[in-house]
């Protein structure tokens, strides 16, 4: 059963949600909270795999909280549900350690695809965001901490390329035909290589460098 907590400051649209995502099979809201103070409070008393967290809320934001979780709960994955899409808003959150970036005006059946990606990837970003992508390929989030390109290997060009087209750790293991538990050291070898936070950064590393291209991600 993946455990998604909704923080969100309209009432409506916590109540829409927890009654679409329940709605789910394997999947079920723990907590909802209008603030990240008040989720971060219950959250401590709530094991949660996955969190929807919007941007823009009083007393404590989404980026603060994005933050606050990628220190404390670093196993927790963040989605990041906002009307917000711009770059700067996207890199901001990416470079706080977001998982993922889902808009609020893509669907509810989308967010069920996100949901259960994300939880098996450890990434999701929508494909209609593909002009963002493009542009923080130019201009890379900026929370890497080697000096130099580290060298990849041809496998884990491999890996990167098919978690990056949204393939679970067991599909690219099969279709390598290695183990899942190979593939997950590979992808966090990647992490503490590239100085990434998670792997997504690990893509847009790979995009920046042009060790993949975009032609390499399908849309």
């Amino acid at each position: 059963m993946i455990k998604v907590a909704i923080v969100d400051d309209h009432n409506i649209l916590r109540e829409s949600l927890t009654h679409l995502i329940n709605s789910y099979d394997n999947i079920e809201v723990v907590i909802t909270a209008e603030n990240g103070k008040e989720f971060l409070e219950r959250l401590s008393k709530t094991a949660t795999n996955i969190v929807l967290l919007d941007l823009q809320m009083p007393v404590m934001d989404g980026y603060k909280t994005c933050e606050i979780l990628h220190r404390d709960y670093p196993e927790i994955k963040v989605l990041v549900l906002s009307h917000l899409n711009g770059i700067a808003d996207i890199k901001r959150m990416m470079g706080l350690g977001a998982h993922g970036y889902f808009t609020k005006n893509a669907g509810a059946l989308g967010l069920r695809e996100a949901i259960i990606k994300l939880n098996s990837n450890g990434f999701f970003f929508e494909k209609k965001l593909e002009a963002v992508i493009q542009q923080i390929r130019r201009h890379p989030v900026a929370n890497y901490t080697v000096e130099k390109p580290v060298l990849i290997s041809e496998r884990e060009i491999e890996i990167i390329k098919m978690v990056a087209n949204a393939m679970s750790s067991k599909q690219v293991a099969d279709i390598l035909n290695i183990s899942t538990r190979t593939v997950e050291t590979h992808k966090q070898n990647l992490i503490e290589r590239t100085g990434s936070k998670n792997f997504i950064n690990v893509i847009f590393y790979a995009l920046s460098h042009e060790i993949i291209s975009i032609q390499d991600i399908e849309t």
